[in-house]
């Protein structure tokens, strides 16, 4: 609805241009009833192909979690009733163990579905002796900023984040991306995945390791 007010308010221009990086949307609404032409379009594969874009390397963890009976709101899994599908997993040590056979010293940011199970993790791979932060919506604006301020300068290692850092963060210098939250959404993954996908001096790629089967279906 935001969007429609700017656009209602210059709807007198004799041409109006708009820019998305996510195409397609999760809420159903249709970016077809307010533009009528694609004009130019860039896929991630053409930006990697081009150097735009780190080079993209997937790694896939079994974890023997049920999530056949796990509820769903809004066309996607429900947050807690995931977290406990996923501690009765065991999907923190699975979550360290991965991290210690692929992807040791990477800069990762990690997905996590909820506050509980994200300070859990983060405190797993603390007490494995690995620098990790757990943020959430609910983490102070301060606090959050000294979290990625560490983040950025390499004292921390891995962050654990819930819902936060998966649009409008910016940090290149990240090189693995742990996907630990199952999705149905398309959207979500991608914006998951993103944030690894930015180059950055000495990166040699973009780690995407998946332990909760995301992608597998998408």
């Amino acid at each position: 609805a935001s969007y429609r007010r700017v656009v209602d308010h210059v709807g007198r221009s004799p041409l109006i241009l708009g820019v998305t990086a996510t195409p397609q949307r999760s809420d159903r609404e249709q970016l077809g009833d307010v533009w009528q032409q694609v004009v130019y379009q860039r896929g991630i594969a053409e930006m990697i192909r081009a150097g735009y874009l780190a080079d993209v390397r997937g790694v896939r963890v079994g974890l023997q979690a049920n999530l056949d009976d796990v509820a769903q709101s809004g066309g996607d899994f429900h947050a807690d009733a995931l977290g406990a599908a996923l501690e009765e997993a065991s999907a923190p040590r699975h979550v360290l163990a991965a991290y210690r056979q692929h992807a040791p010293g990477r800069k990762t940011l990690v997905f996590a579905p909820t506050v509980a199970f994200a300070h859990r993790l983060a405190r797993v791979f603390r007490d494995a002796g690995i620098a990790a932060e757990a943020l959430d919506g609910t983490t102070p604006t301060e606090q959050r900023r000294a979290i990625l301020d560490r983040l950025r300068a390499g004292d921390t290692r891995v962050c654990v984040n819930v819902a936060v850092l998966s649009e409008g963060f910016d940090e290149p210098s990240v090189d693995c991306v742990i996907v630990a939250t199952p999705t149905r959404s398309q959207v979500k993954y991608i914006q998951c995945v993103g944030r690894a996908l930015r180059t950055f001096p000495g990166k040699q790629d973009c780690l995407v390791i998946d332990v909760v089967g995301v992608s597998e279906r998408l």
